[in-house]
C-alpha cells in the first residue's frame, strides 16, 4: 500500500509539472520549437517516472521459504537483500528500454521453482534476455572511469562473449583497454554484469531464437520453444519478474530430473552436503 502512495503521488506531480511546462511553452515559443520542446520534456519527464519506481520500499525478506525447504538454523545469505535491490533495479531498466522477454535462469529460477526465493548458498543472480534486445543495454552502460564500491548499481557488458580468448581486450574501471582480469570491470563473460558492489552481481546471458527451437549461447544447450517461450510472471526475492514458460522442461536440460533435491540442507546450525556430488557451499 506504501509503495503504491508512493507512485500515485509520484505520477500526480508529474502530470502538474507536464501541464504548467506546456502551457508556459505554448505563450512563448513559435509553434515548431512548442512541439519539439513538449515531446523532448515529456520524454524527460516519462524516464523520470520509470526511474522513480526504484525508490519504492523493497518487500522485507525473512527466512521463512528458506527454513522450510532446506531444514532450520543456517543463517541468511549475506548477498541476498543486495541481490534484490538488484533484481528491482533490473525490471525498471528491462521497462525504460522495451525489453519484455527475459526471464531468471539457471540457479536463480532452480530456487524460485523450490521455494520462490534464492538458493540459500548461492553467491549470484541469473537473467537471460533474446540476443535481438541486446543493444537496448548500450544507453545503459555505465562509464569508465568508476568505482564499484561507490554504493551505485553498475552495468559492465562484454560484447565478445559467450567465451572469449582471455586476451581478449576489454576495459578495466579506470577506463584502460586491458587484456586480463585487471580488476572487477574487466569481465571475459558473461555478456552482462549488474553489479551492487564489487562482489554482488547478476549475470546477464544471451538467447537465439531460432524458430522452433531457442539456443542458449553460454551454456551451449538447446531448448524447445515451448519451454521457455511464452515467459510467465513468478516471484524471487520478494518481487515480481518472469520465468521460463515450463520449469520441468527448462531444469532438466541443467539439472536433470531431480532437480528439486537441494545439494545441500541444513542441520543444527550448519550447511552439510545432501548429494554425493555436491560442491562446496558458498555462504
Amino acid at each position: 500500500m506504501r509503495q503504491r502512495k508512493v507512485l500515485v503521488s509520484t505520477f500526480a506531480i508529474l502530470c502538474v509539472c507536464i501541464f504548467f511546462l506546456w502551457y508556459a511553452m505554448s505563450l512563448n515559443a513559435p509553434s515548431n520549437a512548442r512541439r519539439i520542446m513538449s515531446m523532448q520534456t515529456v520524454y524527460s519527464l516519462k524516464y523520470s517516472l520509470l526511474k522513480a519506481h526504484v525508490t519504492a520500499p523493497l518487500p522485507v525478506l525473512t527466512l521463512k521459504a528458506q527454513n522450510s525447504f532446506y531444514g532450520f538454523g543456517c543463517k541468511e545469505n549475506r548477498y541476498r537483500k543486495k541481490l534484490q535491490v538488484i533484481l528491482q533495479e533490473w525490471s525498471m531498466l528491462a521497462r525504460r528500454r522495451n525489453i519484455t522477454q527475459y526471464f531468471i535462469c539457471f540457479g536463480s529460477f532452480l530456487g524460485s521453482v523450490r521455494n520462490g526465493d534464492m538458493v540459500p548458498y548461492d553467491s549470484d543472480l541469473d537473467v537471460c534476455m533474446f540476443r535481438r534486445d541486446y543493444h537496448k543495454l548500450d544507453p545503459e552502460e555505465s562509464k569508465r572511469p568508476l568505482s564499484l564500491g561507490d554504493g551505485k548499481i553498475h552495468l559492465l557488458l562484454q560484447r565478445h562473449s559467450p567465451h572469449p580468448l582471455p586476451n581478449t581486450p576489454r576495459k578495466d574501471c579506470k577506463g584502460n583497454i586491458v587484456r586480463n582480469v585487471a580488476d572487477d570491470c574487466a569481465i571475459l563473460d558473461p555478456h552482462g554484469r549488474l553489479y551492487n558492489g564489487a562482489l554482488v552481481y547478476m549475470d546477464i546471458f544471451m538467447i537465439e531464437d531460432h524458430g522452433a527451437q531457442l539456443w542458449d549461447e553460454y551454456r551451449d544447450r538447446i531448448h524447445n520453444r515451448g519451454a521457455i517461450l511464452p515467459v510467465k510472471p513468478c516471484k524471487y526475492l520478494g518481487l515480481d519478474t518472469q520465468c521460463p514458460n515450463d520449469a520441468t522442461k527448462y531444469l532438466n536440460v541443467y539439472y536433470g530430473r531431480h532437480y528439486m533435491t537441494p545439494h545441500h540442507i541444513c542441520k543444527n546450525g550448519t550447511w552439510q552436503k545432501n548429494m554425493i556430488d555436491a560442491r562446496h557451499p558458498f555462504v
